[in-house]
C-alpha cells in the first residue's frame, strides 16, 4: 500500500444543519465533505454531507439528528482530500451491505 493510501469501510453521514456529526461523539480520522451532486456518490443526500470510512464494518458514532448509511461511491468519487482508487471488498453491517475501498488521500 502506497503512504498515500488508506483502506476502510466507506459511511455517508447525512446532516442535521445545526451543527457538526462530531461535536460529542469520536471524530474518524478521515473525513470529507461533499456538496450536492458530487460525481462518484450514487447515495441520495440533501445540499451538503460527508464521506467517511471505519475501520470495521460497523457504522460511525455520530451526534443526535444525523443519520449514516453506507456509502455507494463509484470510480468517479474524487472530493477534496480523497479519490476512490477501488472498491476491495464487501461484508454486512447493521445498516445493510457496506463496501471496503481503498482511496488515494492528499497530504501526509
Amino acid at each position: 500500500m502506497a503512504d498515500n493510501e488508506v483502506r476502510g469501510y466507506a459511511w455517508l453521514i447525512r446532516p442535521d444543519l445545526r451543527h457538526t456529526p462530531f461535536h460529542t461523539a469520536r471524530r474518524p480520522e478521515y473525513v470529507w465533505p461533499i456538496a450536492t451532486g458530487e460525481p462518484g456518490v450514487q447515495n441520495t443526500y440533501g445540499p451538503a454531507a460527508f464521506v467517511t470510512i471505519t475501520d470495521t464494518p460497523e457504522p460511525p458514532d455520530v451526534d443526535p439528528g444525523w443519520a449514516v448509511e453506507p456509502a455507494r461511491l463509484d470510480t468517479d468519487f474524487d472530493a477534496p482530500g480523497a479519490r476512490l482508487i477501488r472498491v476491495e471488498g464487501r461484508a454486512p453491517s447493521p445498516r445493510g451491505e457496506v463496501w471496503r475501498c481503498v482511496f488515494e488521500v492528499a497530504g501526509p
